[in-house]
């Protein structure tokens, strides 16, 4: 398994697939030069530019692609741009603090940043803010 992104949210999803002992992360990618040539958690953050989408996917060291990234919709275009195709490639990596109910999925982002915002509302800010 590869994971766009390196941030807090990539080790999250690196922790989570981890914990099933079915997946490998086998590195993290980048688009930020300076995170390039390091490591998250003993994982190696790669450059995203040698990704190539023509490659034989049994030859190319890894069967699939989370994004754990708020940049998200740039990456999906990113990584379309070369010829990876979502679902059979990469697929977003998402950790809702509450599950999202399966009807709102398919309306992306602003529609769970709306359910995010009734959530607030009905529940009450996160603890140690004001409302």
């Amino acid at each position: 398994i590869l994971i766009f992104g390196a941030g807090s949210a990539a080790r999250r999803c690196a922790m989570r697939l981890s914990e099933t002992k079915k997946f490998r992360v086998v590195g993290f990618l980048d688009n930020n030069p300076q995170n390039r040539g390091h490591a998250v958690d003993g994982i190696p953050v790669l450059d995203p530019a040698r990704l190539n989408a023509s490659d034989d996917p049994g030859q190319r060291g890894w069967d699939h692609l989370y994004i754990a990234s708020s940049y998200y919709p740039e990456i999906i275009s990113q990584l379309t741009s070369k010829g990876f195709v979502e679902i059979r490639d990469f697929s977003v990596f998402e950790e809702p603090l509450h599950p999202l109910p399966p009807a709102l999925h398919r309306y992306g982002p602003l529609t769970r940043s709306v359910h995010a915002d009734l959530l607030r509302r009905a529940i009450g800010p996160p603890l140690g803010r004001a409302r």
